[in-house]
């Protein structure tokens, strides 16, 4: 017994300095105290059993992992600073670690089989390191065109991000409402990824998080354009925009390319200035932020990076964002978050992977049921419907 806590308390302990997270984290996660946590990491102290699962579910490992003689394979890694992670973050961790755990649950079922993805690195290029170099923003422009290329779509148009991303081999894509420190979070879940996304934002935001994410999804610690690894990897990012390493803004320049082409972007504002005397002012950020369909802040983040705004000019125009769209007679959808009843929902391979589990006969329906019901989709399960949602086209 007293092996087993000391190989509990190790492994514990190592996936936390892993994780970049300490003891006050664990304590607030398990609402204990500093010292108990501290005596579980010395075997001083036994977990209760739901104490090991939710330490397990919070570094995406097996409660089996968290006994085992050798410390398990997970990483979480986050732009934040230590004293910004708090409590509601990790229940957050876990709520997206529990759906990749159950992805790796299903897929066993299913021959065991890890599903790589399709996608393939280009040869002869080497992973980089996170930590490695620093990229710069024609490197962004490049890899932008690639996955615009990769997921369809052409040079210069708008797109809609979220309806692009279902083309993406095993992906799936989770809307949480996170604390306002978040904006998404990205698991390289062993070619199943999931991309989880803080629907507590407004939409033109949660577009501009999951081009961000994307980023994580390709090019992050692997080869560029493909998404499998052999361990799981859970990146998780600030909700502000031009913040957190290298990588982080290295991802911020790359979700702005990929939502507004430099050649989209520049050629409107050549258009604006050649017609306006005195350049941009608020009718001409509303219609660009409506024409991409992204947020104020990553449209000022993008005029302010090209040098088309001053600086007193990007702070004038985040005041009275959406009073200011109203006020031009567009709708306000785009500077709102999604409806209370959609902010916790799963789409993509994971369902998919739960309706073909239950048509084999390899999970029960009461099985299937908790799967979809740990994946925010009691609509499924209940069979409850949104009004009007059966109207003919």
């Amino acid at each position: 017994m007293e092996d087993l806590l000391k190989r509990i308390g190790a492994n514990v302990k190592a996936l936390r300095d892993r994780s970049d997270l300490n003891q006050d984290h664990l304590a607030t996660y398990l609402n204990v105290g500093q010292s108990f946590i501290s005596k579980i990491e010395s075997g001083e102290r036994a977990l209760t059993s739901d104490m090991l699962d939710k330490l397990s579910v919070l570094f995406g490992v097996t409660p089996e992992d968290l006994m085992s003689e050798s410390t398990p394979e997970s990483t979480i890694s986050h732009s934040l600073r230590a004293r910004e992670i708090h409590g509601e973050d990790l229940e957050t961790i876990s709520a997206i670690n529990r759906i990749a755990l159950n992805l790796d649950f299903m897929t066993t079922l299913l021959q065991g089989q890890v599903v790589p993805s399709t996608l393939k690195g280009s040869e002869g290029e080497k992973p980089r390191s996170a930590t490695e170099v620093r990229y710069s923003g024609t490197e962004m422009y490049v890899r932008a065109r690639q996955v615009r290329k990769r997921l369809g779509a052409d040079e210069a148009s708008p797109i809609d991000v979220f309806s692009l991303a279902h083309s993406i081999p095993n992906l799936t894509l989770v809307f949480y409402p996170m604390s306002e420190r978040l904006s998404g979070m990205c698991i390289k879940n062993h070619g199943k990824p999931i991309i989880a996304i803080n629907s507590t934002m407004s939409l033109g935001r949660q577009r501009f998080s999951m081009a961000h994410e994307l980023y994580h999804l390709y090019y992050d610690e692997g080869h560029p354009l493909t998404y499998y690894t052999e361990k799981r990897q859970l990146t998780i990012c600030a909700r502000t925009i031009g913040a957190g390493n290298d990588v982080e803004k290295a991802a911020d320049q790359f979700a702005s390319f990929l939502l507004m082409p430099p050649v989209a972007l520049s050629g409107l504002i050549e258009t604006i200035e050649s017609r306006s005397e005195s350049g941009l002012d608020i009718q001409h950020v509303v219609w660009l932020e409506q024409f991409f369909g992204v947020s104020r802040q990553a449209l000022l983040y993008r005029l302010a990076y090209d040098r088309v705004l001053t600086t007193e000019q990007t702070e004038r125009f985040k005041q009275n964002v959406i009073r200011s769209a109203s006020q031009l007679g567009y709708d306000d959808s785009l500077y709102k978050p999604l409806p209370e009843e959609k902010q916790k929902k799963t789409y993509g391979y994971y369902v998919q992977l739960a309706e073909e589990l239950l048509e084999k006969g390899l999970i029960s329906l009461g099985k299937y049921e908790q799967l979809l019901l740990e994946s925010f989709r009691p609509d499924i399960v209940y069979g409850e419907e949104v009004e009007g949602s059966e109207l003919r086209d």
